[in-house]
Parts: C-alpha cells; sequence; structure tokens
C-alpha cells in the first residue's frame, strides 16, 4: 500500500508538470509540443517497461577452496527502487579466473528477495579472482549493466593471488561535457586513463591543434581521470600527445547547443549554449532518475552564464540525466550528474548486548534504520559476521546502495565506488568526473530507439520453463496441434496439457520445481495417435558457458591491527578445512541427537521426528541412516535431493555425480568418489539416479573410518547403502509417444549452520569450533518490534566485523558495518 502511494504521488506530480509545459502561452508560440509529445511517450515506455536491477550481498568476499559462498539476492525495479514483483527467476553463476562458468543456479525471487550459496565443486582447486555475476532475463533487455557483478579472492593457502601486470601500455579517451564539442562554446573536456589491467592510471600530457601548436597541459587528478577547461575552434583536428603517444580528440561540429551542469548550494546550476544558428530555437530542458522525469522546462541561453538552477533535492539520490531538446523533440545535448538528498540518507543505528565477549558466548544484536525524521523504517537485511583478523576489509569496495543508485547506469567498471559515498573532501568533485567519463546513455532518446525497445523483449521469467517439439516419425516433419501433456515429478505434481504450433513447439511455463526433478511427457497427434517423435529441448542452451578471462585482483592481508587480537601464527587453510568439517559434524550430531550426556541450560530446541529420521542407526562413527517408512515426505523427492540433504554429501548436478566429506577427504586433494551398494551390490550413481524413491527402504551413509573399515580402499571416498523393497532395483520402460527426462529448478534450500551453544549443542563439547563466517542471516525482515538477531562466538579470539546490507519497504538501500572483539576487547563503531 505505501509503495503504490509514493508510485501515486510521484506521477500525479509529472502529469501536473506536463500539464503546465503543455498549457502556457508562451510554450505554445514558440511550439514546444514536439517536445512535450517526445517526454510523454518516453515517461509511457518506462512505465511499461519497468527496469530490474540485481543485488547479491555475499557473507565475505573472500574464501578459501571447497568454502560455501552464501549470498542474499535482492532485485528492484522501475525508478523507485522498489522491490521487484517482475522476475521470480534469478540466475546466479560462478566463474572460474579463466572465465569458465564453474556453477550456475537459480533461485527463486518473491517479493524482490531470495538466496542461496554456490560451491567449488565443479571446477578444478585455483586460487584467484573468481567472479559472480547475477541477473534475471528481463533485466538483460536493458544491457549488461543491469547485470551484477562482483570479484571474489578465492585462496588454496599454497599460493597466492597475482594481480595482472600493468605494463607501460595504456589507452586514453576524452569526453566532451554534453555529447558535443561545439566551435567557440567553452565547456569542460574530460578524460580517463585505463592501463592494461582495467584500472585506472595516473597521466599527463598536452593537446595540440591541426598545426602542431601547443593548447594546454592536462593531467589526471583522481584513477586516471580529469577535466580541463576547453574552448575549441570549428576546423581544428585535436590530438593529445602522452608519452609519445597520439590520442585524437572528438570532432568539432560548427553548429549545435551545449549543456554546462554545475553543484552550487546544493543547486545544480545548468547553462546552456548555442551557436549563432541555433539561437533563436526553442529549446527544452527535462531531466530523470532510472527513468522517472522530474523536471521539464523550457531553457533559454543566459548573458551571464547560468541559464537555470534546479534544487538538488528536487530528485532522489541517483544519477540525474539532464537532456535538451530542440523544438521537433530532437536530443542534441545530454549530461550526466549525480544528485545526493537528505531525505535518502538513512541513520542506521547498531547495538550490542555486551561490550566484551568470551568464546562460544551468545551475541544479541540490535538495529534500526530510521529515516530523516527519526522515524522507524521497516525492510529487508541481511547480516554477516565474520573474522576481521585475516584479510583487511575493503570499506570502497562497493554496496548495495553505490550498486542500486550508482552502479547499474555506469558504462564497465567502477573503482572504489564507496569512496564517492564517503566524506572524502573530493569525493562529489571526483564523482561528477565518473558522470563525465563512464556515464553512458541507457536510455533511448529518440521515437525510433523507443519503438526498438518494444520489440524482441524477452518477458520477465515466474517460473520454470520446459521446451520441446513433436515431430513425425519419418521425415522429421512438425506436427501442429499436437496434444502434449507434461507432468513433473515421480508424483506428477505438477502438470499441463499444451498444444503445439505451426512449428511443432511447446513451452510448459510457470513451473515451481525445486532441485532435479523427472519429467514425464506423452503426446498424441492432432487424430489421436501418438506415432511421433518428442524432442526436449537442452535447458540452458541460450545461455554462454565462457565468460572473458576475469582480471585478478588480490586483496592485502590485514595489516591494520588496531584494537585486534594478536594471533598466533595459523594455516588458515587448514583452519578453512576443519572448520567445514567440524561444522558439518556438529550439525550431524545435532540432527542425530548424539550430543553426549549434558544438561540443556536454555530451551532446548529438538525435533524427535528428525532424530527418527536421520538417525545413527547401526553405525558406529559419523554417519546417517534415512528409514523411508518413517519420512513419508521423502518419497516424493528425486534421490539426488533426499541425499543432498544429508550431512555431508553433496549431489553436483552438472556431472550427475555425488561425493562425500569424510576423514579421508580434503581440500587439497578433493572428495574421493564414494561406494555406491544397492541391496549388496556394487553400482554407479548413474544407475541410482534412476531408481524410483517410492522403492527404496533405506539409505545410509558412512562417513567414519569404523564404519568404512569393511570396505578397505573402496570406502576412502565413503559411502552409500541403498536398501529397496524388492531387493532388486527398478528398471524403467519405454513406450511409444512417451519421453522421460529432468529438469533443473530452483535451488534447493541449504540453511547457514551455527551452533547455539547451551541450547542444541553442549557449551562444553570438546569438538573445536573455528568458524571463519560465525553468522549469515540471509533474509532478515525487520521492523520497530523485529530487530534483534542472536548468534554464538566460535572458538577463536580475533576482531569480527558485522555487515548489514538492505534496502526499506519505501526503496532506499542501506548499508551498515562495526566490528567487535572477542574477550577483553572493546567494540567499536565504524
Amino acid at each position: 500500500m505505501l509503495s503504490l502511494f509514493i508510485h501515486s504521488f510521484k506521477k500525479i506530480i509529472f502529469l501536473s508538470l506536463v500539464v503546465v509545459i503543455a498549457g502556457g502561452e508562451d510554450l505554445k508560440a514558440q511550439n514546444y509540443q514536439p517536445a512535450v509529445d517526445f517526454i510523454k511517450q518516453f515517461k509511457n515506455v518506462q512505465d511499461q517497461l519497468p527496469r530490474e536491477s540485481v543485488y547479491l550481498h555475499t557473507d565475505r568476499d573472500w574464501y578459501y577452496f571447497g568454502e560455501r559462498i552464501w549470498f542474499s539476492a535482492y532485485t528492484v525495479s522501475g525508478g523507485y527502487l522498489l522491490p521487484s514483483e517482475l522476475s521470480t527467476v534469478l540466475y546466479v553463476e560462478l566463474v572460474a579466473p579463466d572465465g569458465t562458468i564453474a556453477k550456475r543456479e537459480m533461485v527463486k525471487m518473491e517479493a524482490g528477495n531470495g538466496s542461496g550459496s554456490l560451491t567449488f565443486e565443479d571446477v578444478d582447486e585455483a586460487s584467484g579472482t573468481y567472479e559472480i555475476r547475477a541477473y534475471t532475463k528481463w533485466g538483460l533487455n536493458f544491457g549488461e549493466s543491469y547485470a551484477f557483478t562482483k570479484k571474489v579472492n578465492v585462496y588454496t593457502g599454497t599460493d597466492d593471488i597475482e594481480a595482472e601486470t600493468s605494463s607501460d601500455e595504456f589507452d586514453v579517451q576524452f569526453f566532451a561535457e554534453s555529447g558535443h564539442l561545439v566551435d567557440g562554446l567553452s565547456t569542460s573536456l574530460a578524460f580517463k586513463a585505463i592501463s592494461n589491467n582495467g584500472l585506472g592510471t595516473t597521466i599527463e600530457g598536452t593537446i595540440y591543434d591541426s598545426d602542431d601548436r601547443a593548447i594546454t597541459d592536462f593531467s589526471s587528478s583522481h584513477l586516471g581521470m580529469g577535466a580541463i577547461d576547453f574552448t575549441p575552434e570549428a576546423g581544428q583536428n585535436y590530438y593529445a600527445m602522452l608519452d609519445g603517444e597520439k590520442f585524437s580528440l572528438p570532432e568539432v561540429m560548427e553548429d549545435g547547443a551545449i549543456l554546462n551542469i554545475g553543484l552550487k548550494n546544493d543547486f545544480f546550476t545548468v547553462n546552456l549554449q548555442a551557436t549563432e544558428s541555433a539561437e533563436n530555437q526553442a529549446f527544452l530542458l527535462f531531466a530523470h532518475v532510472r527513468g522517472t522525469v522530474y523536471h521539464a522546462a523550457p531553457i533559454a541561453e543566459a548573458e551571464r552564464g547560468v541559464s537555470a538552477m534546479i534544487p538538488q533535492n528536487n530528485f532522489p539520490t541517483g544519477i540525474v540525466h539532464f537532456t535538451l531538446l530542440n523544438g521537433q523533440g530532437e536530443a542534441v545535448a545530454e549530461r550526466l550528474a549525480f544528485a545526493k538528498n537528505p531525505v535518502d540518507q538513512l541513520d542506521i543505528t547498531t547495538s550490542l548486548n555486551k561490550s566484551a565477549f568470551t568464546t562460544r558466548e551468545r551475541v544479541s544484536l540490535d538495529f534500526e534504520v530510521q529515516d530523516e525524521k527519526e522515524g522507524l523504517l521497516q525492510g529487508t537485511a541481511s547480516v554477516s559476521v565474520f573474522d576481521d583478523n585475516i584479510h583487511s576489509y575493503q570499506p570502497n569496495s562497493g554496496d548495495i546502495t553505490t550498486h542500486f543508485q550508482l552502479g547499474t547506469e555506469i558504462k564497465g567498471y567502477i573503482e572504489q565506488p564507496g569512496f564517492y559515498f564517503s566524506d572524502a573532501p573530493n569525493a562529489d568533485a571526483y564523482l561528477d568526473l565518473l558522470m563525465q567519463t563512464q556515464g553512458w546513455r541507457a536510455f533511448a532518446m529518440d521515437t525510433e530507439e523507443l519503438k526498438k525497445q518494444l520489440e524482441n523483449l524477452t518477458p520477465p521469467e515466474t517460473g520454470i520453463e520446459i521446451t520441446g517439439r513433436i515431430t513425425s516419425l519419418w521425415g522429421d516433419k512438425p506436427l501442429k496441434d499436437a496434444a502434449v501433456f507434461l507432468a513433473v515429478g515421480s508424483d506428477n505434481s505438477q502438470s499441463q496439457i499444451i498444444t503445439t504450433n505451426e512449428e511443432g513447439l511447446f513451452t510448459a511455463k510457470d513451473l515451481e520445481v525445486q532441485g532435479r526433478e523427472v519429467v514425464n511427457v506423452r503426446a498424441n497427434r492432432d487424430g489421436g495417435g501418438d506415432r511421433l517423435w518428442i524432442e526436449m529441448d537442452e535447458q540452458f542452451a541460450e545461455f554462454a558457458d565462457q565468460w572473458d578471462p576475469v582480471v585478478q585482483s588480490p586483496f592485502a592481508p590485514a595489516t591494520d591491527t588496531e584494537g585486534q587480537i594478536e594471533q598466533e601464527p595459523v594455516d588458515l587453510k587448514k583452519r578453512s578445512e576443519a572448520a567445514i568439517a567440524s561444522s558439518e559434524i556438529l550439525e550431524g550430531a545435532e540432527m542425530s541427537g548424539d550430543l553426549g550426556e549434558f544438561t540443556v541450560t536454555g530451551e532446548a530446541e529438538t525435533d524427535s521426528y528428525t532424530e527418527q529420521v536421520f538417525s545413527e542407526g547401526e553405525l558406529s562413527g559419523s554417519g546417517t541412516q534415512v528409514n523411508m517408512d518413517e519420512a513419508d515426505y521423502l518419497r516424493d523427492l528425486p534421490i539426488e535431493q533426499i541425499l543432498n540433504q544429508l550431512p555431508g554429501v553433496q549431489y553436483n548436478s552438472q556431472s550427475n555425480s555425488v561425493t562425500i566429506r569424510n576423514s579421508f577427504s580434503s581440500i587439497s586433494s578433493g572428495p574421493l568418489p564414494p561406494l555406491i551398494i544397492v541391496d549388496g551390490v556394487e553400482s554407479d550413481f548413474q544407475f541410482v539416479s534412476g531408481i524410483n524413491t517410492q522403492d527404496i527402504k533405506n539409505i545410509t551413509v558412512a562417513r567414519s573410518s569404523l564404519d568404512l573399515a569393511i570396505y578397505g580402499a573402496r570406502g576412502a571416498g565413503g559411502a552409500i547403502i541403498i536398501t529397496t523393497r524388492s531387493g532388486t532395483g527398478l528398471s524403467s520402460r519405454n513406450e511409444r509417444g512417451t519421453r522421460t527426462t529432468y529438469v533443473e529448478g530452483f535451488q534447493e534450500p541449504t540453511n547457514f549452520y551455527s551452533p547455539k551453544y547451551g541450547i542444541t549443542v553442549p557449551k562444553d563439547i570438546a569438538q573445536l569450533d573455528n568458524r571463519i563466517t560465525l553468522h549469515w542471516e540471509p533474509e532478515f525482515n525487520f521492523s520497530d518490534d523485529n530487530n534483534t538477531i542472536e548468534f554464538w562466538t566460535s572458538d577463536v579470539a580475533s576482531q569480527y566485523r558485522i555487515v548489514i546490507e538492505g534496502i526499506t519497504e519505501t526503496g532506499t538501500p542501506f548499508y551498515k558495518t562495526q566490528t567487535f572483539i572477542t574477550e577483553d576487547s572493546m567494540d567499536t563503531n565504524e
């Protein structure tokens, strides 16, 4: 309701503005109607085609190979950054350093939120800078900037990440302030220099005219960017010389108009300049933020240089696109600027229940989000708590605020985006340089471009799709109007009846599929016969399987030790391995109820039914047994999904294989393939994946050396023992006019495990707890009566960092970080 009110209120403001423009007597005389019509058309297109942006908050920015990358996903749409209701399918990819897609997951989005994780089981072990990509098909309609990308460093412990070597090679581009250099009109000429590693580089040089006369010297001021005042002359071909290399400047136009934009006392100053031939034209200036128009008014050249002053607070925080239209409604100049509105500056307050903590102690974190009037706001947040003593935290690396308010409309990689939102003295000036050099026309600015946007759009996905083709047995002739019955799941829980088109194609849409599910397809000709072929399309055939290699950019180890605890040197790779193993052991013990003898000191959180279903049975070590008779809900799931829910077991959908983490496996060598036994006979996973789970009596996973000893070396990768009801397994049947296949659905939920000492596990349990990420809360719906998060410290005394990212229900993103120290140190706010 609140979102609808905000949208309606802003819509009324804009419509009133257009009425004023179209109804003024001066406007009629000057004939602004074509420009007004264009603005109306622009607004209609943006309303009909709201853009969808994505952001991922990960629990850390660095990992050790073999760890799980946890993420929380946010999607927003339209100009107000409200949670998106458009797409329910989000694609998340992990890209290896060489550009190979190591993992792809589909995440279900509901009301603009979703969560999941990424693993490394499908890629060879290698340290380096990896990249995470996230996108919706609808968002990609509007350009690559609407796909989220983030670099994460992955370490193996055996070698460091080497940064891309920077040679003397570089490239320089020059940008006229509002798009063109025009004869005799003074403007800002911005430039940016990029080295071969993709980062800005410091330069200095000289600009010359066609007669090789030196015009002016220049030098960069921030990350390879800079700007000079420049008055060009028609007929001159300007160039710049840097280190003996020649770079051309933009061509000079003889006639035209330009905009000069500045910021003075919270006002945007707008100066229109035009050549003599354009002085008598009628110009109209309109400005929008993320496609929502906030300003539209006539503008004329002023004798003293300032044609208009527009309050910065008229715009929400974000990139303002100032566009100059002539009397024919054509865009003749465009300038990007950044508005910072105090209304969007939220106050996030955090407090901890204690000033100092010991190991295995409960931490209670309270936080509130307030607007400028100190009113409490509601929304969704994600919270991460991790060891801050390992790698230096990068405060300017970017967050949900910099991405949604800046990143989606900036071309290329943004270095240190957080700097532009900081209190640094030159942050605003350098941000304006970024607008002039990397800002791009993300919105169509003529009628033909607007029309093209309406063509060949991929619609938003609201569920999983399955496509295929029906052809004749002979001649591969497409069959029109064939009836296709498609059912998903072993129990046919979802089904659709579809008719093929003239090309014999059919599509089942909006399916709710989780994990890997079996799909049964039956088809009949229009006349009722079943003599036909059913061809199923590859699910991800249209997706790229390779991206460009990832530019390597290592993080520095933690060097700022002020207030931190001095730690003994430790092999961080081994700590990571041990942390994974200990979490699995604790989680497995918690699920099985094998916690030894201890008295619960708080309210116990037990589930006797879970203990019955996932029990140790006759196992003597760390194993799990599933009794299918006592787990009715499991019998409807495919075997892959059942195994993936068991502690230590991991199913790889891309290679259709399963692995078990046990006492013999390690991150350095990778898990060994498990021994699979079905009804007493050694088998393989391909055979197991064809078994109907309705016919399985029980599943046992053996992981410890005690339980695996009877298998010798064959059991080094663990063992999966399956007993069927018939004792013979199952064989599939093939019938004419039918087809059985599989579909990959939304990622199955995986919960981050965090022990609750004294409640779910004993505080004095002997198992070492050396987690690197203490707590991960992917979707926390906060309000004035729900703003507390609890977690427990580990056995590692260190400085820990809390990172909170989120977005309010009114569409304002926010970010907050603070640190605390275990044992005797005080926490410090940042």
